[in-house]
């Protein structure tokens, strides 16, 4: 599909003269009254010839007020610079310009358009050359194709209206005939229950009366309704914040549907939405939702997005291959000089001067916003999991899924009897130690109130700062549980001795791998240095303060060493999992001795029977 790629608009409104680069996703920023809605107007006035609604162009009120005319007539102008798919790059060139001026008495010319052709000039700086369309030129089709909708800051009844109404047209010509027969069979209905009203015409009258339905049903689809929920509420009586989120859908719908009236090998359709201030009545959340529902949009190959905001989550949004975005920021120094527009971001404090604190926020809140999804997916998951416990048999329940691996092998190693079995939970993504804590309070609610038998759970947490408030909070609140317990792992003595040294890594499952795993895994590369300087105790510092010890003294040499100075990177978690796991169970056990005894005991106590001591 062409892309709008450079917008020029002179004498209109409140923009003298302006000259703009945009990507696939185009955003406005800047303060109120600089001018950013008419940008998206002029725009409009292109491809509709039409300000906002039904509002023609009223050219004493339009045109620019400071314009400079040097003994010329007043024009208002728009051009368009389009990039062109590649495959008309051969005979047309690599974009397309288009532009279209008003004088006071209308537009003067509606297909102003020519081809543009890269090319290197000797000093090897690119130049563009304009060439008319020849007649055997697919662009002015191409171009003719091009379906551009504003969509206005308010969003109310009637132009909520107007969309249910688009929705007839569009789906009346995708499936034509089934229309017809719908609405004959209607017609035939109506006909059926009002026949004694057409005889009394035909008798009284002597009239041949028939009750049609008109040949253009918009206005009916004006009046239809979205129901939700199970009391069937009327979307006319929820708030404007609901109602706004329809409108991208809808508008998706309607450009969806025209796309597949294209025969094979026809020209496409291309759709430019100019969306003004789409944050309005949304919530943060929502708002966010919209903002990536844009992205996606953008991202695909039939629509170019273009808005106007104020809100640091749309201002934020980032690019990736899919997708290129571009930031304008829109100023007006006095009404003389005009609306300005600068793509490239200014300093922080030049943002911070136009227009608050949004350009420093808008950072965090990306990141707050992230945060949130992850937890409300992490509670999703959760509240998954509680629905399918049926506590049937003995569990353990761990914080994610590469304890899982090494706890199942642990388990698998011990030659537990089959009469006793016991489960390791398969976390859900994220899980972590508020995941454990609460799995073992389903447990204990549900076991509780079984007639049958009653199996025991037991659950581990890392001991990091996570770990022990979960811990805390549990002990707190299950204080007379039965079914249920809770443990942090144990303190291996390589966690001890470092602990005691002044170097506090937290007590991960990872961190009771003897020394010859971890140089395994410093050889498969699936160590990332730590910050080591953010794990000395306090008292530690003091003694590097005084003079009595260095950094390096504290852990060079040392069995532990590569604990201190790496962590186990993310990434590579899992691989690592999955080689413990395939270690012989003697080896195995060995290795992780010190959890091996505890959960040995701990299964026992729940009622685990073993064939014959581990290995």
């Amino acid at each position: 599909m062409p892309r709008i790629r450079r917008i020029q608009i002179k004498n209109f409104r409140s923009i003298k003269n302006l000259d703009l680069e945009v990507d696939d996703l185009a955003i406005f920023v800047g303060d109120n009254d600089s001018g950013k809605s008419n940008i998206l107007r002029a725009l409009n006035l292109f491809f509709n010839d039409r300000i906002e609604g039904t509002e023609p162009l009223d050219f004493e009120r339009d045109y620019n007020k400071f314009a400079l005319t040097n003994q010329r007539a007043r024009e208002i102008e728009v051009t368009l610079t389009f990039e062109l798919p590649e495959n008309y790059h051969a005979r047309n060139g690599e974009r397309a310009i288009w532009r279209k001026k008003w004088r006071s008495e209308g537009l003067r010319e509606l297909r102003d358009w020519a081809g543009v052709r890269e090319s290197q000039n000797r000093r090897g700086r690119t130049k563009w050359t304009e060439n008319k369309f020849t007649s055997r030129s697919k662009v002015p089709a191409l171009l003719s194709r091009v379906e551009f909708e504003y969509i206005p800051a308010i969003r109310g009844k009637d132009y909520l209206r107007s969309l249910r109404g688009r929705i007839f047209k569009v789906i009346s010509e995708v499936s034509e005939q089934s229309f017809r027969d719908s609405s004959t069979n209607f017609e035939d209905a109506i006909g059926e229950n009002v026949e004694a009203l057409i005889l009394d015409i035909s008798e009284e009258i002597q009239d041949n009366a028939l009750l049609k339905l008109p040949n253009d049903l918009s206005q009916i689809f004006e009046t239809l309704d979205f129901l939700s929920g199970e009391q069937n509420i009327s979307l006319e009586q929820r708030g404007d914040g609901v109602k706004g989120r329809y409108v991208p859908l809808i508008l998706k719908f309607i450009a969806d549907k025209k796309s597949s009236l294209l025969e094979r090998g026809g020209t496409p359709y291309t759709f430019i939405w100019a969306y003004e201030e789409p944050e309005n009545n949304l919530e943060m959340r929502r708002a966010q939702e919209t903002a990536e529902l844009f992205e996606r949009l953008a991202a695909g190959n039939t629509t170019q997005i273009l808005l106007t905001t104020h809100s640091p989550i749309f201002f934020n949004a980032a690019g990736s291959e899919e997708l290129s975005v571009s930031t304008v920021f829109v100023s007006k120094p006095d009404d003389e000089t005009g609306s300005l527009g600068q793509t490239m971001t200014p300093s922080i404090s030049d943002l911070d001067s136009r227009m608050g604190v949004m350009a420093i926020v808008a950072p965090h809140m990306a990141e707050a916003m992230a945060s949130l999804q992850a937890v409300d997916q992490q509670r999703a998951d959760l509240q998954q999991a509680i629905n399918d416990l049926t506590a049937n048999t003995r569990m353990i329940y761990v914080e994610g899924q590469s304890d899982n691996i090494v706890f199942s092998a642990l388990i698998n190693a011990m030659n537990i009897s089959t009469d006793t079995p016991v489960v390791v939970a398969a976390p859900p993504q994220r899980a972590g130690a508020n995941y454990v804590a609460n799995m073992l309070r389903a447990w204990e609610y549900k076991t509780k109130h079984l007639d049958t038998e009653r199996f025991r759970a037991i659950g581990f947490v890392d001991c990091d700062s996570e770990g022990e408030r979960a811990l805390k909070q549990f002990s707190d609140e299950m204080k007379r549980h039965k079914f249920v317990k809770l443990f942090p792992l144990p303190f291996s003595q390589t966690v001890t001795e470092a602990h005691n040294l002044g170097i506090q890594f937290s007590n991960c499952l990872e961190e009771l791998f003897p020394n010859e795993w971890w140089v395994h895994a410093f050889d498969q590369d699936w160590l990332g240095e730590r910050d080591i300087d953010g794990i000395l105790s306090h008292s530690a510092l003091i003694e590097i303060a005084n003079q009595r010890t260095t950094r390096d003294n504290l852990y060079l040499g040392r069995a532990w060493e590569l604990h201190a100075r790496y962590h186990i990177l993310d990434a590579h978690k899992i691989q690592f999992a999955n080689w413990v796991a395939s270690l012989e169970s003697e080896i195995l056990l060995g290795g992780l001795s010190v959890l091996s005894e505890m959960l040995r005991e701990e299964l026992g106590r729940i009622g685990v029977q073993f064939i014959a001591p581990p290995l």
